[in-house]
């Protein structure tokens, strides 16, 4: 008898904020019938405000942060006989997943050692109730698993689903408003567009899309519907008008751990950034020749790393040439900024909206070269800096070629999470003939046919 066939979820859908990235997987809810015998939602708030309505479906909850799961015996127990056993087979998930929390176990412990082996406790007791699990899942070669975002847990499960050669994709809210991505491999500059740079650069786009990709970066520099509806802070009149006689360098704080730049000893960290390994250091890097060529420095932390793994970024911990923000509305920070100098971030697709050039320390999904000027990719800071200064405001990025790249990628690789069918958008209703596709083997690519990807590849070639 064959195992049952299954679609699994894992992430964060059972929090109101995010029901709308629920609803867009179950807008196909009766396709999803056709093509799996069990539907299941592992989800990552285990305090999540919703109940899954929907009486077929399956759910656990279990936190993606081992650490911060509850304490069970039963789950400790578990969780050193599946370390003593799955060890050998799962080596590398593992032991990123538990250098990742003993890195935040650090930052949460500040340095008490009862917090930390308390922490440390619950993590292996999670570990344990994550493999108790998908014991109970049991993933096999007919199942479909969508993994959300960056973590421990995601780790051992691509892990255990790989070795049961279970088909896997990444999702994650995209670059653009009301967007989401679906990829066969991994988010931002590990996904084909940024892979592949030489072809999605290729790719035909009509002068009517071009148009309407230029509409949404319009309502994108001005706030959107998401930024409208923030609780943020405004700057001061007072705080404008003074950085408006300043050379403003805009530092853009990243979540370190769910971006993948922690734990700095596992492979994706030194790929995410060979030469910084936290904020703090990139922070300090700018503030040391900031002060030389008498900018200002602005800094404002990833909202949700500050406030869940207590950033040590604050006023005091840095020079008084920089000036640290908390809560401040990023359209806010930009309208004062000359440039932003970040290790990859949505907000770099925020700030070109706006006209901010971007100096890019870390890998992205926007191609290298594609937007001149608009982002410079380099280690020396200082010289990328002055590059993108040398323009006047309102020149330093190229508008054209950015509104091209935003119509591509609309087209070519996101999908719309809202369902609508704008000029140049994927609806939800095309990613499931994409992934049919995909789980039957006839594309490599979930957002693009491969018959299209050799067809450019084949004329690159010949050009050459």
């Amino acid at each position: 008898m064959k195992p049952f066939r299954k679609f699994i979820l894992f992430g964060y859908y059972l929090r109101t904020k995010d029901q709308v990235k629920f609803d867009f997987w179950l807008k196909e809810n009766e396709l999803l019938k056709d093509k799996f015998e069990k539907c299941i939602v592992i989800d990552n708030s285990v305090d999540g405000e919703l109940e899954l309505d929907q009486p077929d479906w399956e759910t656990y909850r279990l936190n993606k942060l081992l650490c911060s799961n509850k304490w069970t015996m039963k789950n400790a127990l578990f969780g050193i006989w599946a370390v003593g056993v799955l060890l050998p087979q799962h080596r590398k998930a593992i032991t990123v997943a538990m250098r990742w929390e003993n890195s935040i176990i650090r930052n949460v412990a500040k340095g008490s050692l009862i917090k930390g082996i308390y922490l440390r406790a619950k993590a292996l007791s999670g570990l344990g109730q994550l493999f108790r699990i998908t014991r109970t899942i049991d993933f096999n070669d007919r199942d479909f698993l969508v993994l959300t975002g960056v973590s421990s847990t995601a780790e051992i499960l691509r892990s255990l689903a790989k070795k049961n050669n279970c088909q896997t994709v990444v999702t994650e809210y995209g670059e653009l408003p009301n967007s989401i991505m679906v990829s066969e491999g991994e988010m931002f500059h590990l996904s084909w567009p940024s892979l592949d740079a030489a072809i999605f650069e290729q790719f035909p786009i009509s002068e009517q899309e071009v148009i309407e990709a230029a509409r949404l970066v319009n309502e994108m520099a001005n706030g959107g519907e998401r930024q409208r509806a923030s609780k943020q802070k405004e700057l001061s009149e007072d705080l404008k008008e003074k950085l408006k006689n300043e050379t403003v360098i805009y530092v853009n704080g990243i979540h370190e751990f769910a971006s993948g730049l922690e734990p700095r000893t596992s492979e994706r960290s030194q790929l995410f950034s060979p030469t910084f390994a936290s904020n703090k250091e990139l922070l300090d890097k700018v503030t040391e020749f900031a002060v030389r060529n008498g900018w200002k420095v602005v800094y404002k932390d990833h909202p949700y790393f500050s406030k869940a793994y207590h950033s040590a970024i604050t006023s005091q911990s840095v020079h008084q040439n920089v000036l640290v923000l908390k809560d401040t509305d990023i359209h806010e920070i930009l309208d004062v900024s000359d440039v932003m100098v970040s290790l990859g971030s949505k907000s770099i697709i925020t700030a070109l909206a706006k006209g901010v050039p971007v100096c890019l320390v870390g890998p992205f999904t926007i191609p290298k070269g594609s937007i001149t000027p608009g982002i410079v990719e380099t280690n020396d800071l200082e010289a990328g800096i002055k590059t993108l200064l040398e323009k006047k405001k309102g020149e330093r990025v190229n508008m054209k070629q950015f509104h091209t790249y935003v119509a591509r990628l609309r087209k070519y690789y996101l999908y719309s999470l809202t369902g609508n069918s704008e000029l140049g958008t994927k609806t939800s209703e095309q990613l499931w003939g994409d992934l049919s596709d995909f789980m039957a083997g006839r594309r490599t690519r979930v957002s693009i046919p491969d018959d299209i990807l050799l067809h450019i590849d084949k004329n690159l070639s010949n050009t050459e």
